[in-house]
């Protein structure tokens, strides 16, 4: 995988940078883990593009909240062909994933400073973003699981 991402290092920076945008990083993740059905896979390349210093650590950080969105598509296809409570699971993922990276892309700055000062290299930096996303996600969930459902079941039904 790491020579693949490095024969391709220019293509996949120009991906994630282009017109030098953090929102182009977050969606190019969201589209890259939908495609690949593979956040890991995603994870895996970013982390080894900005422990190259290909991509900068805060193109890498909006990437990652990006593929936890993009990981909602593998649940929203196979839940095509159920019954509006089965559809209840994969739109739960996708609204619970789009409101964790909403909150912490209204707090950008404070979230890179967080990860900046936990973080001794770039390659932790993608790790530690990773692991800050979710720790914030799993507040969200406990805190406001009651909230999101009901967003969810307006959604669905």
């Amino acid at each position: 995988m790491s020579t693949v991402a490095l024969y391709y290092r220019n293509t996949l920076a120009n991906l994630f940078e282009t017109y030098g945008s953090l929102f182009n990083a977050f969606l190019m993740g969201i589209l890259l883990t939908a495609i690949c059905q593979s956040s890991s896979l995603v994870i895996g390349v970013i982390i080894l593009l900005s422990g190259n210093q290909i991509i900068l650590p805060e193109y890498a950080s909006a990437a990652v909240m990006g593929l936890n969105i993009g990981t909602s598509s593998t649940l929203l296809i196979a839940s095509l062909g159920l019954s509006k409570g089965g559809k209840l699971g994969a739109v739960f993922q996708l609204v619970y994933n789009s409101l964790c990276a909403v909150i912490l892309f209204s707090a950008f700055p404070a979230y890179i400073h967080i990860v900046e000062q936990i973080s001794p290299t770039s390659s932790r930096f993608v790790a530690n973003s990773h692991t800050l996303f979710n720790i914030v996600a799993s507040l969200l969930l406990v805190f406001g699981w009651k909230y999101i459902e009901r967003i969810v079941k307006w959604i669905v039904y």
